[in-house]
């Protein structure tokens, strides 16, 4: 699982135009509230769903840039994933995915970029990702 992730957020990377992966931020209920990412997790019969909205920008420099939802088994391999990339214009960004946890869990991440010149704090980082491991087990915590 780890190993798909770093590959997927190494190729969202480099559309992005960097060379590096980004790093990985998990987040908990305290990062999430903090950085103002609203996630809601509901239950539809056998199905969990997951709405997770958040930000266009963290503070003035980040901008978010891509976001995706994995479907994982048991083991924490993928079974299906979906990544976008979108403009950060966009009136609210939102992941939004169900899955029955018969089968797994899911896994949702977000990554933001630098947008920002030469002499701003943020320029030559790494883009971060910020990634919901499990949403069962997220769901358990709350």
């Amino acid at each position: 699982m780890r190993v798909f992730l770093i590959l997927m957020l190494v190729s969202v990377c480099m559309l992005a135009g960097g060379s590096a992966p980004p790093t990985t931020v998990t987040l908990t209920k305290k990062i999430a509230d903090e950085l103002g990412f609203k996630i809601e997790i509901e239950s539809d019969g056998p199905y969990l769903m997951v709405t997770m909205r958040f930000p266009q920008r963290i503070g003035e420099l980040w901008k978010s840039y891509s976001a995706g939802f994995a479907l994982l088994d048991s083991n924490g391999e993928e079974i299906t994933i979906n990544a976008m990339h979108y403009s950060p214009e966009s009136t609210e960004p939102v992941v939004v995915a169900a899955f029955d946890p018969i089968y797994g869990t899911g896994s949702i991440w977000v990554a933001y970029t630098c947008d920002s010149e030469e002499d701003s704090d943020c320029y030559g980082k790494h883009p971060v990702a910020y990634h919901l491991n499990s949403v069962s087990e997220y769901a358990s915590s709350l």
